[in-house]
Formats: structure tokens, sequence, C-alpha cells
């Protein structure tokens, strides 16, 4: 019998997981309580996974996001709202059913809050497309930090690599959840699955390595792990020796400086000692 690859055993092991946390959502479901013609649609469309269409008053913000930061001004806020107003909500929100009692319930957001203020901000009447979910799954909390404006991209992609590895997301699955195309995820994966010291590194130098710079001389280039920790070295390194040269340049300049200045003055080699002297005390030569 051949041996299985440590691919396939990843492979089986992302199916494995994923069915394991299929059946506790399913299972959990047995406890929700209630028989109204409500209450089933939503089952349903948990267990089914299908986008229904409600009204989006019935949707709230999630606890730990605070809509009133988003930058309701800025240029991409602005074609969203536009397109909503003309066109209407095209892709689908992501809600949460949190049961309060056998007839209350909350509808919570846990993606697209962006275009749940488009919606609040228009006072959006018409019924949208949703995917309900129930809270027992990693990604409705991960979901939380995903999206804080302040997290590092090295964080994000390591939240996209667990959702990968042990709730059995796929590119297509994060793209739609995360409202990033799929090749931006697919740049973040990438980052996930190298090795603790690299990403470690990253995070320690966050004003050397941007973004910006990583997607372009690590991510976009296929660079093996041992190249790409010479990278970052040779970077760490060049900016010492940088700004060393600068420091011995400055000297110099002062030093030369100070000579011609010196000579003007006719100022005697006793004089000029005790100036250098001071000069140096205060490591400006």
């Amino acid at each position: 019998m051949p041996q299985q690859t440590t691919t396939e055993k990843k492979k089986r092991s992302i199916r494995e997981v994923t069915s394991e946390n299929n059946k506790k959502i399913f299972e959990g479901l047995n406890d929700i309580e209630g028989d109204s013609d409500e209450i089933k649609i939503i089952l349903q469309a948990i267990r089914s996974q299908q986008i229904i269409h409600i009204k989006p008053e019935s949707i709230i913000a999630n606890e730990n996001i605070r809509l009133e930061e988003i930058d309701i001004k800025s240029e991409a806020f602005q074609k969203l709202k536009a397109s909503v107003e003309q066109q209407g909500l095209l892709q689908n929100l992501v809600v949460e059913f949190r049961q309060k009692s056998p007839h209350e319930y909350d509808l919570v957001c846990v993606s697209g809050h962006r275009r749940l203020k488009v919606l609040q901000e228009l006072k959006y009447s018409n019924l949208v497309p949703v995917k309900i979910v129930h809270g027992s799954s990693k990604h409705l909390s991960l979901s939380e930090n995903v999206i804080r404006k302040n997290l590092h991209f090295v964080e994000v992609a390591n939240s996209y690599r667990t959702l990968v590895e042990e709730e059995g997301f796929n590119i297509e699955r994060l793209s739609s959840f995360y409202e990033r195309d799929r090749k931006t995820i697919s740049y973040y994966l990438k980052i996930g699955q190298w090795p603790e010291d690299i990403k470690m590194t990253l995070l320690q130098n966050k004003e050397l390595f941007t973004c910006n710079y990583v997607w372009k001389n690590l991510v976009k280039v296929k660079r093996s792990e041992s190249d790409i920790r010479k990278i970052l070295g040779a970077k760490i390194s060049g900016k010492s020796k940088t700004l060393t040269t600068k420091k011995s340049t400055a000297k110099e300049i002062r030093r030369n400086k100070l000579g011609t200045y010196c000579n003007g003055k006719k100022y005697s080699d006793e004089q000029i000692r005790m100036i250098e002297d001071a000069l140096k005390y205060l490591r400006l030569i």
C-alpha cells in the first residue's frame, strides 16, 4: 500500500475537521427552540447555507464593531453607496443567528459591516441577500480580528491560515466572506505558510517591511524560504550600514567646515585643539 504524502495527510485532516465542525453546527441547531415559520426558514437556511432575503432593519451590527468608525466620506464608501442606491445590494451579508428565547432572536452581522452601514445611511427598505450561520464556528470570532484596521498583514495571514487548516475554508469562501479578491487571499495564505522566524522578522521590523514591499519583493516573486531570509537579512543589514555611513559622512562634513572656519580666524594650534576636543565631547565630530 503506497505511503501517503504530507500533502495528502493534510488534505485529509482538513476534510475531517470540516466534517466535524459541520456536525457540531448541525447538532447545535437541535437546541434552537420554537416552531414558527421564521425559525423554520432560518434553520433551513443555516443547514443548506443558501442565500435568503430579509429586511435590513432586522440586522444588527456586531457589538465589537463600531459602525460610526467607518469613513463614510471615503471614495470607496461613496461608490458603494451609489451602487446600492442604483442596483440594490449585489453581495450578500453574513449574519449570525443568536436565539434569546423561543420567540426572540438576533441576526448579528459578522461580515459586510461597510455594506450594512450603507444600508443604514440610505434607510434602505428593500429585502437584502444574507447568509445565516450558527455561532459555533471559529470564523465568527476570527472575523472580528481580521477586519480591525490596525491588524498587521502577518496577523491577517495567520488568521486566514487557521480558517483553512482548522475550519475547512478555501480561497473562494475566504474571498466572499472577507470581501477580498481571490488573488489577494492567495497572497495572504502564502505568507501564512511561511516559517515563524520569517513572520516574526516582519512583525519586528514593521517600518522596514511594509505590506507593499513584502507583496512586491517576496510574495509575487517565487522565492525559497532561504532566499527570503537572505533578502530580509540584507535589508536589515543595509539599513544599519546606511545609518552608519550617513553618521560618518555628517561628522566628516562638520570636521572639514571646522578646519575652514579655524583657518579663516587664524586660530593657534592650541585653540583649534580645544575647539576640537569640545566638539568631540559633544560627539559632533
